[in-house]
């Protein structure tokens, strides 16, 4: 088993995991390059089979999708701003949605 030392006062996750992936036998880290490479194939399925389908879906339907996941994201995005600033608490809905439009 190898020691790691580091001069620095906190580890990064990647270097964390690149000392245990370094610390096991050539066994375990042979199998662990197996699963990783079995998941980037299967990643690359799925986006290569996604690509197929998108091309059976119509330009019309994917840009109302597109604008569905964008108005979803602006407002998932006005929600987090809201909560993040806590102006909704102790007020109104009539007040709250008011501010929210004025900004």
């Amino acid at each position: 088993m190898a020691t790691i030392i580091s001069s620095q006062p906190t580890i990064s996750p990647a270097d964390a995991l690149w000392a245990l992936y370094q610390s096991q036998t050539k066994q375990v880290r042979k199998a662990f390059r197996s699963r990783i490479m079995a998941e980037e194939g299967m990643t690359s399925n799925k986006i290569s089979g996604m690509r197929a389908f998108e091309r059976y879906i119509p330009t019309q339907e994917r840009k109302k999708a597109s604008e569905l996941v964008e108005a979803i994201r602006k407002g998932v995005n006005d929600v987090n701003d809201a909560v993040a600033k806590r102006t909704h608490v102790g007020r109104k809905a009539e007040d709250f949605l008011t501010e929210l439009e004025s900004n």
